[in-house]
């Protein structure tokens, strides 16, 4: 088991890490996800469009970055109305999300891995979770984590997160060390990532396993969610990203 010490370090190094390429990263993060076309369909599907559902339905996307998850979701598709909370904690990424703000549209900056119970007993129709997961730290942090989002999804909501593919992408080339934590307190499926164009920057992810993945599902379905779907998207390959959507029950 993963002490405490070297999970608060691996947040440090990830914090840290999109501190130093905010700019660089917002840069390559744009344009829409290709599976968010799919998540935009299957919320059209269970909340019906846009005139045909009483009131906004409420969707907090957890790590949110720049808010181009919004920016997907235009009332002209057809889709429900939106009242949407973005929540991040990176300063940077946050104050360009906020340009897009208006009334149905806001942004708070909350500890994104620590702090989601914070949010609580406020709960969403949607909750939407892209590219957070590999970066959370430590098996048992990561159960706690996922029973804590569960807790936020109303009822008859969807919750919907990604768990990256990373090794069907031949660009990566992770190493399982850094120089501020010890191998030795790393779990299987540890690595780190360096960034393209700054050498001194380097994230943490974690490759989930089969047995991982099972055991995130357990959970789930204890907390009254059952996965509906669940596809892969994204990247040159349409594989780069691993979706599951699970519904209130």
């Amino acid at each position: 088991m993963m002490d405490k010490t070297t999970i608060d370090n691996i947040i440090r190094v990830n914090k840290d890490f999109y501190d130093k390429v905010g700019p660089d990263f917002d840069k390559t993060r744009k344009s829409a996800w290709k599976g968010w076309g799919r998540v935009m369909e299957i919320i059209r599907v269970e909340f019906g469009e846009t005139n045909s559902f009483e009131r906004p339905i409420s969707v907090l996307d957890v790590a949110c970055g720049n808010g181009r998850f919004i920016g997907v979701a235009p009332e002209k598709e057809g889709l429900p109305l939106f009242k949407y909370l973005g929540i991040d904690s990176n300063d940077y990424l946050l104050d360009i999300a906020r340009k897009n703000a208006n009334e149905r549209i806001e942004f708070r900056k909350i500890d994104v891995i620590n702090d989601i119970e914070s949010l609580s007993p406020v709960t969403f129709d949607v909750v939407v979770a892209f590219g957070i997961t590999h970066h959370i730290p430590s098996n048992e942090l990561r159960k706690k984590w996922f029973s804590q989002l569960s807790k936020l999804v109303s009822k008859n909501g969807l919750l919907i997160f990604t768990i990256w593919n990373y090794q069907d992408d031949l660009r990566f080339t992770p190493k399982q060390s850094h120089d501020l934590i010890s191998d030795i307190k790393l779990e299987e499926g540890d690595y780190f990532l360096g960034w393209a164009n700054n050498k001194n920057a380097k994230r943490y992810f974690h490759k989930y396993s089969v047995k991982e993945i099972s055991d995130i599902e357990e959970i789930l379905a204890s907390a009254g969610l059952k996965q509906i779907k669940r596809f892969k998207a994204d990247g040159k390959t349409g594989d780069l990203n691993e979706y599951f959507v699970h519904k209130w029950s």
